[in-house]
């Protein structure tokens, strides 16, 4: 709208100027004829011409305003065209933009939760290994491949699981090869001991540890084993020699912990 009436204003300015000019020529050609009134039928060429260049310059006046606004009309065309790819072009900037913004951070989401995936499933392997390691030291499918040393600090259960105390040593009374459970106190002091013979003892099937057909109320109930004097066998020696009774007891107690009788 701003450049049509720019136009307009352009070609009515023209047309103006134009009238004025053809006026002024018009007032001095009469008044060239009222001063010589003899000369006046020698200056009416002159007359015709005058009017004739007033025509013209009306009818240049209309071209140039006509010309103007199909100008102006061009130019407005033009610049909502420019103005509308201008949008366009913006418009589809932002969209990629917002696109590629999703993307990346879809992308990031993923990666993260094959990250998080990744490491769970590297600590369950580690979890795995370390344990089969741990296995692998201590699996035994009986007694009779053990050592005294594998048999010496591992736990005891009862039926339900629950933990009875640890075995303290081996020993080897009348003939007959037994085990020495501590059950409660601390680091070896107030522990109440038992003996009980080997045979009682039930390997686990992983071979960590023994099970037994009792409980500690009850195991606590039994007469304390004295172990003043009792010495414990060496822990480089074989179970099976001490199971099949092939062994004999050792010179000194120096394998036998320092423990204190409740006795």
């Amino acid at each position: 709208m701003l450049f049509k009436q720019i136009a307009a204003g352009t070609a009515v300015a023209a047309l103006l100027s134009t009238t004025a000019l053809a006026g002024t020529a018009v007032q001095q050609d009469a008044e060239m004829n009222a001063e010589t009134p003899a000369a006046s039928a020698q200056v009416s060429p002159g007359v015709n011409d005058s009017e004739t260049r007033v025509e013209d310059s009306v009818q240049a006046a209309k071209d140039a305003a006509s010309n103007a606004v199909d100008g102006a009309k061009n130019m407005a065309s033009d610049a909502a065209e420019a103005t509308g790819n201008a949008v366009d072009d913006v418009a589809n900037a932002a969209e990629n933009t917002a696109e590629d913004a999703a993307k990346a951070t879809e992308n990031t989401v993923n990666d993260i939760a094959n990250a998080a995936d990744n490491t769970a499933d590297d600590i369950a392997n580690a979890a795995d290994n370390a344990g089969d390691a741990l296995m692998g030291e201590r699996e035994f499918t009986s007694i009779e491949q053990m050592t005294v040393g594998d048999v010496v600090g591992m736990v005891v259960y009862d039926p339900e699981e629950k933990a009875i105390g640890e075995i303290d040593y081996v020993v080897v009374p009348a003939g007959a090869p037994s085990a020495v459970i501590g059950i409660g106190g601390f680091l070896g002091l107030g522990e109440y001991t038992v003996a009980l013979p080997m045979s009682e003892f039930k390997l686990s099937e992983d071979g960590t540890f023994f099970t037994l057909d009792t409980t500690k109320d009850a195991l606590m109930e039994q007469p304390e084993f004295d172990e003043a004097g009792v010495e414990g066998l060496p822990h480089d020696l074989s179970m099976a020699e001490v199971m099949t009774g092939t062994t004999t007891m050792p010179a000194t107690g120096a394998d036998k912990p320092d423990t204190m009788s409740g006795s």
